[in-house]
């Protein structure tokens, strides 16, 4: 997420879509989760992410995982799926190997070809039983654009495929894991065949986001906005239960900000949290409701 995203070069892609009208939410069922955190320190521990509903932790370095009552909060376990990091458990084992495509440089991170059945079964055998073994209901998958990114540049051609290999490889984990939540960050592309697959999806960059090359944070153009908005509304017509999770960055002091992402993904009947882009702080602003 988040932590090793790309900048938004899939939402070029969906200026197509339709906007949305601005209070669609009017109607629309409460959402099961009403707040929700996202956290990758271990400062902080279950008397502070206690207070959300649905909390997303590193997968393995992350503070003790307790919980009020079974399955409150709801704890997802990181996986970054479509790169590899240094701190991720995949780094030493995606060293020179084949599926290797390119770097972020943002992050200094590799980006995976997702195509790889090497790749899927570190995942699959490894990566994601060592993430649920710790204790999590379930696992929040990242970086899933920057693999389908390498099928939309210059080297479309070569990495032709990308898209119906990665909806299996999303088959397949629930198929493994029938019970657990999975949550996906962005994969818009993926919409509408993903939907009925996964029990959340997450919409990072709706309001505000992080300019790396100014450093410093900015708006979402409105166009962009309403595409996005427009995509997660494939997803919940492909699924209606599905949860819409909206992220937005911000710094502390920018309450005026701060209270427009929250109000905005209100607005549309998704589930909003806004923090600082090193996802390393608890930030309450959420929990007025």
């Amino acid at each position: 997420m988040i932590r090793r995203h790309l900048l938004c070069t899939l939402l070029l892609t969906l200026a197509g879509l339709l906007p949305v009208a601005a209070h669609d939410a009017q109607g629309a069922q409460a959402p099961r989760y009403r707040n929700w955190l996202c956290y990758y320190g271990t400062d902080f521990g279950p008397a502070h992410y206690g207070r959300f509903d649905l909390v997303v932790l590193d997968g393995m370095k992350h503070p003790p995982l307790e919980r009020k009552e079974p399955g409150k909060p709801l704890l997802l376990g990181y996986v970054t799926v479509g790169e590899s990091d240094p701190s991720s458990p995949t780094w030493m084992l995606a060293q020179h190997q084949s599926f290797i495509a390119g770097k972020n440089e943002n992050w200094g991170s590799l980006i995976i070809d997702m195509r790889s059945p090497k790749w899927q079964g570190i995942l699959l055998d490894l990566v994601i039983p060592k993430v649920l073994a710790q204790g999590f209901d379930g696992i929040f998958l990242d970086t899933i654009d920057s693999a389908m990114a390498l099928a939309e540049g210059k080297d479309a051609a070569k990495y032709e495929g990308m898209r119906a290999s990665i909806l299996g490889f999303l088959r397949t984990i629930r198929e493994r894991f029938p019970d657990i939540h999975i949550c996906m960050n962005r994969g818009l592309d993926l919409l509408p065949d993903a939907a009925p697959i996964i029990n959340s999806l997450l919409i990072e960059d709706l309001s505000f986001e992080y300019d790396f090359e100014k450093k410093e944070y900015r708006a979402v153009p409105k166009q962009v906005q309403q595409a996005l908005v427009a995509a997660a509304r494939r997803g919940l017509a492909a699924n209606p239960e599905l949860t819409v999770l909206t992220l937005d960055y911000a710094k502390p002091d920018q309450k005026a900000r701060i209270k427009e992402a929250i109000d905005y993904s209100r607005s549309k009947g998704f589930v909003p949290y806004v923090s600082t882009l090193a996802l390393d702080q608890v930030f309450y602003h959420t929990l007025d409701r």
